[in-house]
């Protein structure tokens, strides 16, 4: 039985500020994404490549308690939207190609 496991090619970490936006680049080669937080107190909200205005967290967003790890399927995205739902704090991501 053969494996084909993905090979994660970039690790970085995306400072968020409560509430307000933050536009984190990302390699553009990503087929699986990793997030992580680093406290029950950090969750956050996060949608890829789009350029409305994110500041305020709308339905279109996807949720991710904090303190979970969170490894979803994307399509080569080139950057990630991220805001924080109740405090500042680092959000870990690693991509997987």
């Amino acid at each position: 039985m053969a494996h084909n496991y993905l090979t994660p090619i970039m690790s970085s970490v995306a400072e968020t500020t409560g509430g307000v936006s933050t536009y984190h680049p990302l390699s553009g080669q990503a087929q699986q994404i990793l997030f992580c937080s680093e406290t029950t107190d950090e969750d956050f909200f996060f949608t890829f490549d789009a350029t409305g205005d994110v500041s305020a967290v709308t339905t279109s967003m996807q949720f991710c308690p904090g303190a979970y790890s969170l490894l979803i399927n994307v399509n080569h995205p080139t950057y990630v939207n991220l805001v924080e739902g109740s405090c500042s704090g680092l959000i870990h991501i690693t991509e997987f190609v």
